[in-house]
Parts: structure tokens; C-alpha cells; sequence
């Protein structure tokens, strides 16, 4: 998306109406393979997860006989120690804290929005895109942190988990981004 960021600038810059520029830019989208939408998939698979997460965790594990398989044992007792050392399913102020630091680290390496075309005064879009990343980078790991202490430790590791992998996800495609794009 960030290679195509000069090209949506001239359709935005062309002074045509905006059912023009929205006609050229999903062109462009189409020309270059790019789907606009591709990053809230994941997003929308979360939500579930987290929903599902906070429910279970929240409510507790009951356990019911009646509903296994005849062949699955029923567990007496389910061990909510993680790596024997922090019990998950109480609040945990260690993986709290480290929930919102990995909320940084992961808005620390989205990638930027695209800096202000040289004489340009900038437009609200793009005003507003710079707050949200800022907000994203320095108000939500409070907000993460905050959540996380305050609803369980199974659910602060859920998110240091999923926050560590799309940094390293954003790390790979940055390396990956090193070669010259060429866009006709």
C-alpha cells in the first residue's frame, strides 16, 4: 500500500470529482493486485477470540461431565499456572505491563502514514491519519495494559502473543520490501 502512496497522491492532487478519484484509485487497486481491505481480516478474527477469552476467563472453566466424550476424561482440577510460574487466571500485573509494551513495539513498527507532499498545507485525512498513529503508538499500550490487568492474565497473554507475531510479521515484510518495485 505504502508503494502506491504517489500514485493515490496524483489522483487525490488531479481535481476531479471524488466519484472519479474513487473510481481511479479502486483502477489502481486493481492494476497492482492491492485489496484495500486485507488488513481488517485479521482484525475481525480477533474479536471473537477476544470475546470468547474474556468470557471464559471472567466466568470461570466449568467443567461438565455430560458434555465430553465417554472416552475424555474429566479433569479434576485445570492448572491455570503458565510455565509454572504466573497463574493466568488471576490478575497479573507483570503480564499487564508487558501486554502494553508489546502494544508499542507492534504500533512502533506499522508502518508510518506517508509524510506531506512539499508545498502541500495537508489535507484532514491526512492530519487525522498521523493522530491516530500517534495515539495508536503512545495512548494504547495504556489503554492494552489497563484492560489486561483488569480482566485476567490469560487475556494480557493472548495479546502479548498476537503482538509479538505482527511484529515480527511487519519486520519480515519489511525486509521482504528492500527489493526495487517498479510501478508502470
Amino acid at each position: 500500500m505504502s508503494i502506491l502512496t504517489p500514485e493515490l497522491n496524483k489522483i487525490k492532487g488531479s481535481g476531479t470529482s471524488k466519484e472519479e478519484q474513487a473510481k481511479q484509485t479502486f483502477e489502481l487497486y486493481k492494476k497492482h493486485k492491492v485489496n484495500p481491505f486485507s488488513g481488517c481480516l485479521l482484525v475481525l478474527i480477533q474479536i471473537p477470540i477476544i470475546f470468547a477469552l474474556y468470557y471464559v476467563f471472567y466466568k470461570g472453566i466449568n467443567f461438565q461431565g455430560g458434555l465430553l466424550y465417554s472416552f475424555v476424561h474429566v479433569p479434576e482440577h485445570a492448572n491455570m499456572i503458565f510455565l509454572g510460574i504466573l497463574d493466568i487466571s488471576q490478575k497479573s500485573l507483570v503480564l499487564a505491563i508487558l501486554a502494553g509494551v508489546s502494544q508499542y513495539l507492534q504500533a512502533h513498527f506499522m508502518p508510518a502514514p506517508a509524510p506531506k507532499s512539499a508545498g502541500n498545507a495537508g489535507s484532514f485525512g491526512e492530519s487525522f491519519a498521523k493522530s491516530m498513529h500517534m495515539q495508536m503508538k503512545y495512548i494504547f499500550p495504556f489503554v492494552v495494559a489497563f484492560i489486561a490487568y483488569s480482566i485476567s492474565g490469560a487475556v494480557a497473554l493472548y495479546w502479548i502473543t498476537s503482538n509479538l507475531f505482527m511484529v515480527a510479521q511487519q519486520i519480515y515484510v519489511k525486509k521482504e520490501k528492500n527489493f526495487k518495485v517498479v510501478i508502470k
